[in-house]
């Protein structure tokens, strides 16, 4: 994440996602690592997008990093634990 930061210097914010290992949040002044949330994965379409709005949603609400991040990792979750598209 730090050849990113050097190379592009107009990125503020870089989120990682790790599968089952969690999430990584980092900007210039700090680095949050959350791991995932346990589940027994049964779909992961659309976890990702879960993801990002979620974290992005709890952002725009306010929330500090970290938490949006926890958010984000509980959403992905949710909709990993469950049979494909979440729409029907």
């Amino acid at each position: 994440m730090e050849l990113l930061f050097d190379r592009f210097p107009n990125i503020e914010e870089i989120l990682l996602t790790r599968g089952s290992e969690g999430a990584v949040y980092k900007d210039r002044s700090q680095e949050i690592s959350k791991p995932a949330k346990k589940i027994k994965v049964k779909d992961t379409v659309g976890s990702g997008d879960a993801f990002l709005a979620g974290f992005l949603a709890r952002r725009f609400q306010g929330a500090s990093a970290e938490e949006a991040l926890v958010h984000a990792i509980n959403l992905s979750a949710l909709v990993a634990a469950g049979h494909g598209s979440m729409s029907g």
